[in-house]
């Protein structure tokens, strides 16, 4: 199961989360995961059904083309698998071919430059992603090491800062990426998987990818082909202090960001506007929940009936709602029950 949390990924260097204010570093954000939603899993003092229109959802066709992974995909998934700090080698030399895990710093005459820096950079050594004979020098090097790369910026490097100019890295190479073989599989996928083999692998990866496509198409159908009237403000402002606490707290966990620098990367003066930046996916999030409620008052559907080992991985929803809260847990398990029960009844067409 996932949850569906408004996380909106964000950009910026390491110096610029450096410079991130002390009220950033002192702020506890708070999250109600729960705002506008009833313990049911449901939206709090309104019946869906006078929300939203539903459309014919038993029968939906889906295109074969449009849900089937491609090659590109699945050796992108078997990518990140093998970049996985759980599946890391930490023992050994690199040699030219191996995929490592870096933390690096750069400095020009003993300064950080701007975009110079980063923590846990999977790169593949001989495939010449970094300038210079950066990838080289981390050549016989083994996990657990600190030390320096010298380059020279290309002349006509993009940035003007830069460009033509000396630069020294400070690298930690934090592991070794494993290569992809049976015996890699069998160890680590076969006591909880049952998956033995590369083969196996790939085709529990493209399974997995084509459930997940089919699950997306199903529900941009419905977003497409329910009416939906205005939805309820009081909802709507609860939900959208969710989703705007929700980015506060990924830009202060992951760079260390206030108010102030949220604001400025989106240009705006307030957090208010920053909040209503958000309000499209918010909206969005807000019609899965009438729509699966909807549907699951049709259907006689309901969380009391669930199976938590599906949906949750284990037998008892209390940690889940321990952190989640029980109305948004439950609202999660929801969604995931109408969607498995049109799944079950879509077809899939050539």
């Amino acid at each position: 199961m996932v949850f569906m949390i408004l996380l909106l990924a964000g950009c910026g260097s390491s110096k610029d989360a450096q410079e991130a204010t002390t009220e950033a570093a002192n702020d506890e954000i708070k999250i109600d995961y729960s705002a506008g939603l009833t313990d049911e899993g449901k939206l709090k003092g309104i019946t869906a059904s006078d929300y939203v229109t539903l459309c014919d959802y038993e029968k939906i066709e889906i295109p074969k083309k449009e849900i089937e992974p491609s090659k590109d995909e699945v050796n992108s998934q078997i990518d990140s698998l093998l970049s996985s700090a759980n599946y890391g080698v930490y023992e050994g030399k690199v040699k030219k071919g191996d995929t490592v895990n870096i933390d690096y710093t750069g400095k020009i005459d003993g300064k950080e430059f701007s975009g110079g820096s980063a923590t846990g950079q999977p790169l593949e050594i001989g495939s010449h992603t970094f300038i210079d004979n950066f990838e080289d020098q981390i050549i016989g090097h083994s996990p657990g090491e600190t030390f320096d790369v010298n380059v020279t910026f290309p002349k006509d490097y993009a940035s003007e800062e830069v460009a033509g100019k000396d630069a020294v890295f400070t690298v930690k190479l934090n592991y070794i990426a494993p290569e992809l073989t049976d015996e890699f599989v069998a160890k680590n996928f076969s006591e909880s998987e049952g998956i033995a083999t590369v083969k196996e692998l790939k085709n529990s990866i493209k399974a997995n990818l084509r459930s997940s496509n089919e699950n997306n198409y199903i529900w941009n159908y419905l977003m497409n082909n329910c009416q939906f009237k205005e939805l309820p403000q009081e909802i709507m402002d609860a939900r959208l202090e969710f989703s705007l606490n929700t980015l506060r707290k990924q830009y202060h966990d992951y760079y260390g960001y206030g108010d102030e620098q949220i604001m400025a990367m989106y240009g705006y003066d307030s957090m208010d506007q920053v909040k209503e930046d958000l309000r499209e996916n918010t909206e969005t999030s807000v019609k899965y929940f009438l729509v699966a409620s909807a549907i699951s008052d049709e259907k006689g559907l309901s969380v009391e009936n669930a199976d938590f080992q599906k949906y949750l991985g284990t037998d008892s929803a209390d940690t889940f709602y321990d952190i989640y809260g029980k109305p948004y847990t439950n609202a999660n398990i929801l969604i995931t029950m109408v969607s498995d029960m049109i799944m079950e009844k879509a077809t899939v067409v050539d």
